[in-house]
């Protein structure tokens, strides 16, 4: 696959996860049909992906994860200053979620520098 199609099926998956977030966050009355269709498209574009055998250096695999991390952290931490409160418990407060972003980072960051 090529990698401008890579990047664009990637943006999708965290464009729906960001999606999700949001209604985990704030949405009060979502119907089921937008969370279902949501998980839908982040499971076909995951499929898409592996589909062809994609040729993809370490290093983009590494910035990916770790603009993803970065990105999902940055939104849990907007949503809670803006108010929202995480129906399945995502929270700052926690110390599950600070242990997997720091885990995810570090091992972007070695994956990144081994590449």
């Amino acid at each position: 696959m090529k990698k401008t199609a890579g990047i664009i099926l990637e943006s999708i998956y965290l464009l729906c996860f960001a999606g999700l977030l949001y209604i985990d966050f704030f949405a009060h009355e979502t119907p089921k049909w937008a969370v279902t269709t949501l998980f839908g498209i982040i499971i076909v574009s995951i499929q898409l992906s592996y589909i062809p055998k994609r040729e993809e250096s370490a290093k983009r695999t590494g910035i990916f994860s770790l603009v993803t991390t970065v990105v999902l952290f940055l939104l849990v931490l907007g949503f809670e200053m803006g108010g929202g409160v995480s129906k399945v418990g995502i929270t700052l407060h926690h110390p599950i979620v600070w242990t997997l972003v720091i885990f995810s980072v570090w091992m972007s960051v070695r994956k990144i520098r081994t590449a």
